[in-house]
């Protein structure tokens, strides 16, 4: 949802995740947490749009220009893998991007990334 104004089909449910700690984007706390959640008190509030139509821009859809044709050499992937290592209490997740690698074809300019970022965390850290 992230503040994108997503309008949600009927039907269809909405998962909440709570977690004391979302690493590798925040450290976890130093101190074990715990999460007690009475559902009996507790209550989810979504804004609510009654009327859609009144949120309307008033701009036209703006145009894009057609893709440039290419080449392409390596299709691109994505993998992430978490290894613990019982012997030493570490996680390792290692993030690797792969946006694939192409060729302009009218300006003969070839682009690709690779991108591997690995996170480690011991118990205890």
């Amino acid at each position: 949802l992230d503040v994108i104004g997503y309008q949600v089909p009927a039907g269809h449910k909405i998962e909440v995740s709570i977690s004391p700690t979302y690493w590798p984007q925040i450290w976890p706390s130093k101190e074990i947490a715990n999460i007690k959640l009475d559902l009996e008190y507790s209550q989810l509030i979504l804004p609510l749009v009654n009327h859609f139509e009144e949120v309307q821009l008033d701009y036209p859809l703006s145009e894009t220009a057609q893709p440039l044709e290419k080449i392409i050499h390596r299709e691109g992937s994505r993998t992430r893998d978490v290894t613990k290592r019982l012997t030493t209490n570490e996680w390792e997740l290692r993030d690797y991007s792969d946006e694939g690698l192409r060729t302009l074809k009218d300006s003969h300019i070839t682009y690709g990334t690779e991108n591997l970022n690995i996170y480690t965390i011991k118990e205890d850290d």
